[in-house]
């Protein structure tokens, strides 16, 4: 079985870049197969962290784009593949699989969605979760990404009936994503290093990479609390003595 994983917001500015990043990150550093895949054409940072090893990926409602997104399920077929989405990419990824038939196809050949759902707190993020959740019900597993870089105030989301509902109804895992220093990620971004390259980087001295280290490590062991990750139990941690990953 192979695994299509959705990172998702369907608004921008709440750090879901920089989840699919960690995610990609934590399979190369446990040197699992996964095909990256970049469909946020107007801020493709995925792609320009991780260059030419990032696939494009195109979800548009214009029927000119409708065959676009199938070298996603095609390549699922074979590995796992991460795909970092756009913003307002509701409309046309739930057209694209309904049109494809694609739940039932993948069922069928052993090929899973999963969607990782970042959040920040807010109300709109809040109602953009529900409205994902309740689209798909349990066809379409979701994982709750609280993330603390965005957000230190949960009290809303923790409050909102509907919210807890659809946890308890669906068995949705919600995972506490850890912040990364803002001066530390703009650092990296500006240099467009992975984070394996960071991690090794004298540019950013010996604190700044011990913090790069242990960012990860928590980080791994937030995404692995949603079962969806390889080796959870054999390999939590990223090896601190492996050198950066290559572009």
């Amino acid at each position: 079985m192979a695994d299509v994983h959705l990172i998702d917001a369907e608004k921008g500015g709440v750090g879901k870049s920089l989840v699919a990043r960690t995610l990609l990150q934590l399979f190369l550093d446990r040197q699992c197969p996964v095909i990256p895949m970049e469909a946020d054409r107007s801020n493709p940072t995925f792609s320009n962290i991780y260059g030419e090893q990032v696939l494009p990926a195109i979800f548009s409602e214009d029927r000119e784009y409708e065959d676009a997104p199938d070298a996603v399920f095609d390549l699922a077929l074979e590995t796992a593949v991460i795909v970092d989405l756009p913003a307002q990419a509701h409309r046309p990824l739930s057209l694209w699989l309904k049109s494809k038939g694609l739940l039932d196809l993948g069922q069928a050949h052993g090929v899973r969605f999963l969607k990782w759902f970042i959040c920040d707190g807010g109300f709109d993020s809040i109602h953009l979760f529900l409205e994902s959740v309740n689209h798909y019900g349990d066809r379409v597993p979701h994982t709750l990404v609280k993330n603390w870089g965005r957000s230190e105030n949960w009290l809303a989301l923790e409050a909102n009936e509907l919210v807890q509902s659809a946890i308890k109804t669906y068995g949705i895992k919600t995972i506490e994503f850890p912040r990364l220093s803002p001066h530390k990620l703009a650092t990296i971004d500006a240099q467009r290093l992975t984070f394996g390259l960071a991690r090794d980087s004298p540019d950013l001295g010996l604190i700044g990479r011990s913090q790069i280290v242990t960012y990860l490590k928590t980080a791994y062991a937030a995404l692995d609390q949603s079962g969806w990750t390889p080796g959870a139990t054999a390999q939590v941690n990223p090896p601190p003595e492996r050198k950066g990953d290559s572009k």
